[in-house]
């Protein structure tokens, strides 16, 4: 008869799961707080969520004493004192205050169909499961940070590509410029240079031209003649 119970809980449970999946709400931790398997201190304590951390509110018990949540990856029950409501109404009060006005569903609890459900296969040494999942969960974290730190060195390294190509290019137009310029001196010392050259020929040519015409000049026939 109790297992006809509990099976019959257990459909009722699955059933009632997509309704109460979507009225999950979100709610972080005021304090650091002990998940545990049940709604009770009594129960066995999964582990302990650091205060601030978000979780996800699947729904609690009749007064919102204590709710079904899910923190990290792991399922389990926590006091609702305790859960900061994060939507826009009701902001940072406690899910115990505001549940009724929030909809959060009223579920019940069975350990048998609790356990089974979100830690089924590990009755037998439940606590080396939760401890070993954690270790999985830290290893997954720091492969996670390894990748972002390997991420992030690329990131980097391609922007000091980036910048040594644009240095790069930089450094060559100022070459360039600099050839440029010196192209342009040359070019106006070489002018200057044909310049005064053209100068001199010219004073030259004067000159000349005007001894032929002082030796031209009847003033000097004269003189010579009298001499």
């Amino acid at each position: 008869m109790l297992n006809n119970k509990l099976r019959i809980a257990a459909l009722a449970a699955g059933l009632m799961a997509p309704a109460i999946a979507s009225a999950a709400e979100s709610a972080i931790t005021t304090t650091d707080l002990n998940m545990r398997l049940g709604p009770s201190t009594g129960y066995e304590r999964i582990d302990i969520i650091p205060a601030g951390d978000s979780v996800v509110v699947f729904g609690c018990l009749s007064g919102y004493g204590w709710c079904d949540i899910e923190w990290d990856g792991l399922r389990g029950w926590v006091s609702g004192d305790y859960l900061a409501y994060l939507g826009e109404r009701y902001y940072r009060r406690p899910v115990s205050s505001v549940g009724v006005a929030i909809g959060l569903p009223i579920i019940t609890y069975d350990y048998d169909v609790y356990r089974d459900r979100h830690y089924h296969g590990h009755r037998s040494d439940f606590r080396r499961w939760i401890r070993h999942e954690r270790r999985e969960a830290r290893r997954e974290w720091r492969e996670e940070r390894r990748e972002e730190r390997r991420e992030e060195a690329r990131r980097e390294r391609r922007q000091e590509r980036r910048e040594a190509i644009r240095e790069e290019r930089r450094e060559n137009r100022a070459e360039q410029r600099r050839e440029r310029r010196q192209e342009a001196r040359q070019e106006r010392r070489q002018e200057r240079k044909a310049e005064r050259r053209d100068n001199r020929r010219d004073e030259r040519r004067e000159r000349r031209q005007e001894r032929r015409e002082d030796r031209r000049s009847p003033w000097n026939t004269a003189d010579s003649i009298r001499q």
